[in-house]
């Protein structure tokens, strides 16, 4: 516990820009949240006030580097920077954020436990999928379910250990398609950091907590690894599919505000989007170049990554799978990323706006694309 003196507790307006890391109170664990605390304490009037010291400052929303560190045009690797296919997803490093994982660490109490933080989100995850087990998740077999059961595998761990939890962990939790996209690597054989995710799982398909919603009892939301590993699709499916689980606080819904401008700001990960339809249609070449030359409200833009796209998808059922409200005219088709899909470099990842679907498409075709700014 820490002691705070309303003598020495100093406190500062914080303001808030267009392309700014969000401050906000209501990220649990996130800086504003922490600041929110010590201001109501010290708005009780006490002389002094005891508050929980925070262990670290994270912020959940704030959305993942892809893991791409290979520039490419349409066939083949090219070094970084490339003028002809500009400012790509390897171009940008730790954009919007950076990658940085601790573990497998083993539980001290419980010592064939392991787990790996998300040292920037505060996540953490069990370091193997479900049925595996071990430092190198070298024991077992995955553990193939449903969707209508996916969830039970990840709240069965929170009655292990005679009640205390898995890892002394009590809050296990299926992630949302959100948070198991956000994890994933599209740049590593395993399609994750395979040096904190271990293990070759022999059914390379996971389920996130995420219905689908025109079928939501029986379908749910997956990624999906394919051979040589590479991450290849976000897709819907009833399974049975493998299953990683989470403990940490849940994303919030988007948070999505219209500058007048020309531009949208996402208030939970702090980018700023072009509104209405977006950009255009083009080629993947052509999507990039165009984002790289817009000057749109004074900003540096970019044709996003594969996580940043996704970011701002709506999964609860609209058709086109996004607020229209703010970004009306969208199209219920493919739009572009910056990130090349490892599998086949000859395409580029792009999400369906009809659902919301992710997957790669031959990068000579013209599809609509949305330009990206920030944080």
């Amino acid at each position: 516990m820490a002691r705070v003196h309303l003598s020495i507790l100093l406190f500062s307006f914080v303001s808030c820009k267009v392309g700014s890391a969000p401050y906000n109170p209501d990220i649990q664990f996130s800086q504003a949240w922490w600041d929110t605390i010590i201001l109501r304490c010290a708005l009780q009037q006490s002389s002094e006030c005891i508050i929980p010291a925070p262990a670290a400052i994270y912020f959940p929303e704030i959305v993942s580097d892809t893991g791409q560190s290979i520039c490419y045009d349409g066939t083949t690797n090219v070094i970084c920077p490339d003028v002809l296919f500009p400012s790509q997803d390897a171009d940008f490093v730790n954009v919007p954020s950076m990658r940085s994982y601790t573990g497998p660490v083993i539980n001290s109490v419980y010592t064939n436990d392991y787990t790996t933080l998300d040292n920037v989100r505060g996540l953490v995850w069990k370091s193997c999928p479900e049925g595996l087990s071990g430092s190198t998740c070298g024991v077992g077999a995955t553990t193939a379910v449903s969707f209508s059961v996916a969830s039970g595998l990840c709240s069965n761990l929170n009655a292990q250990n005679s009640g205390a939890g898995y890892a002394g962990i009590t809050s296990w939790r299926l992630p949302s398609i959100y948070e198991l996209a956000r994890m994933s690597n599209v740049e590593t054989v395993s399609g994750v950091d395979s040096m904190n995710f271990p293990g070759s799982p022999t059914v390379i398909t996971f389920f996130s907590s995420t219905p689908y919603a025109p079928n939501p009892t029986t379908t749910g939301w997956y990624v999906q690894i394919v051979n040589p590993g590479f991450y290849n699709e976000l897709n819907y499916g009833t399974g049975p599919f493998s299953v990683r689980c989470v403990s940490g606080p849940s994303l919030f819904n988007h948070s999505l505000i219209n500058n007048g401008n020309g531009t949208v700001t996402d208030n939970r990960t702090g980018l700023v989007w072009q509104d209405g339809a977006g950009g255009g249609n083009n080629t993947w070449q052509g999507a990039l170049a165009t984002c790289s030359a817009l000057g749109l409200a004074g900003l540096s833009w970019r044709l996003p990554n594969a996580h940043e796209l996704h970011s701002i998808v709506d999964y609860s059922g609209p058709n086109p799978a996004i607020d229209t409200g703010v970004f009306p005219g969208t199209t219920a088709q493919y739009y572009w990323t910056s990130s090349t899909n490892r599998f086949n470099l000859s395409f580029a990842w792009a999400v369906f706006f009809a659902s919301g679907l992710m997957g790669g498409n031959g990068k000579g075709a013209n599809l609509d694309f949305r330009c990206v700014s920030g944080p």
